[in-house]
């Protein structure tokens, strides 16, 4: 979102740096003329600008939403989505240290901090829990991060930052679906569950 933004206003100003070179063009005599010229050229870039923002906010949203549950999705073991977002924003941090981006580094370093305590707590066998709110809470925070990476690194990178959750999530997702059941409805067909079955472990 903070690029699009960028970009818009970088192309107003070359729009405008362009209208004015039209304006001043000595084949134009006609002040009707170029008026009419430059509204068309004007209108023309910032409504392909606009049409781009129709997709990137609703697309935004989506991806906000999507990992936000992902990583409550993961959240089946003890441990399990606190190391895994530890990871995750440890290498964001290090994105927003190489580009000297505040937000970045003071969102990511204050949440692995609080973390690195809990975890304490939290592995197995565990005697506190994150709980849903925890989880989304740690969903939300990488998933705003990584709109605030973008400016520094490519979208496609994101995916393979995030990508345990959102693989587990779409996977699990379409198990659930030709089995007949909601997308969402619990079960142990989770991939830490599957290695949990292949290393001859249980968990309840």
């Amino acid at each position: 979102v903070l690029k699009i933004k960028v970009d818009i206003t970088q192309q107003i100003k070359k729009t405008i740096e362009q209208l004015t070179n039209n304006l001043n063009h000595p084949s134009l005599h006609n002040k009707n003329i170029k008026c009419k010229k430059a509204d068309n050229l004007f209108s023309i870039r910032v409504n392909k600008q606009y049409r781009i923002l129709y997709f990137v906010l609703p697309f935004t949203m989506f991806a906000l939403a999507g990992f936000t549950n992902a990583l409550n999705l993961i959240d089946g073991l003890d441990g399990l989505a606190g190391s895994v977002s530890i990871i995750i924003l440890s290498t964001f941090l290090y994105i927003g240290y190489i580009n000297q981006d505040q937000l970045i580094i003071i969102l990511t370093s204050t949440t692995i901090t609080a973390l690195c305590a809990f975890m304490l707590f939290n592995w197995n066998p565990a005697s506190i829990f994150m709980g849903d709110s925890g989880s989304l809470f740690l969903g939300f925070i990488i998933s705003l991060v990584a709109v605030i990476s973008i400016q520094y690194i490519h979208p496609i990178t994101i995916l393979y930052l995030a990508a345990i959750p959102i693989l587990d999530t779409i996977v699990v997702s379409i198990r659930r679906i030709r089995k007949g059941l909601y997308p969402f409805s619990p079960d142990k067909t989770h991939i830490h569950h599957i290695l949990l079955n292949f290393f001859g472990k249980t968990v309840e």
